[in-house]
Order: structure tokens, then C-alpha cells, then sequence
């Protein structure tokens, strides 16, 4: 599905408290502006999906199951769009 204009985000305005040195030093890395907030939240976000993929894959790798081969994940692919259709066919 693709969107052809972004829709607005809804915002939720925060308080924080933090010590005093720690807001100091922050404020004048520029870091307590609202768009650095931004960034600073997505970025780490972003970090911490990356250490759960890497941890899934580890856990995967131990349970010594080999790993797809493309004819297999191609056609698991398939299936799960071929599903989804039916899904979605039945609805309409």
C-alpha cells in the first residue's frame, strides 16, 4: 500500500525531569531541542531493533535448523500472499 501524502502526526507533549548538570550539558549540545529529541528517540529505537534482530538470529542459529534456501522462502512468500488475497477476497 503506498501513501501519496503523509498525514499528520498526532504529537504528545512530555515533561522530564533531570538533574540539573546532566540538562546543562545537554542544553548546550543543542541536544534538548525538539527535533535532536526526535532523533535522538529514533535513533535508539532503530539501535534496539537492530540488537533484537541480531539476538533472534543468534537464537536461531542455535537451534541448528538449517536455513531457507530462495526456492523455499520464495515459496513461502507466495504463500502468505496467496493467503492474504483469499483473506482480503472474502471480505469484499
Amino acid at each position: 500500500m503506498t501513501q501519496t501524502a503523509k498525514s499528520p502526526e498526532t504529537m504528545r507533549e512530555i515533561r522530564m525531569r533531570l538533574p540539573e548538570e546532566l540538562a546543562a550539558m545537554a542544553e548546550a549540545q543543542g541536544l534538548l531541542d525538539e527535533a535532536a529529541l526526535r532523533t535522538l528517540l529514533r535513533d535508539e529505537i532503530r539501535r534496539r531493533a537492530g540488537r533484537e534482530l541480531l539476538a533472534m538470529a543468534e537464537r536461531l542459529s542455535a537451534t541448528g535448523v538449517p536455513p531457507m534456501t530462495d526456492d523455499e522462502l520464495a515459496a513461502e512468500i507466495a504463500a502468505a500472499r496467496d493467503e492474504r488475497r483469499v483473506k482480503h477476497a472474502r471480505r469484499s
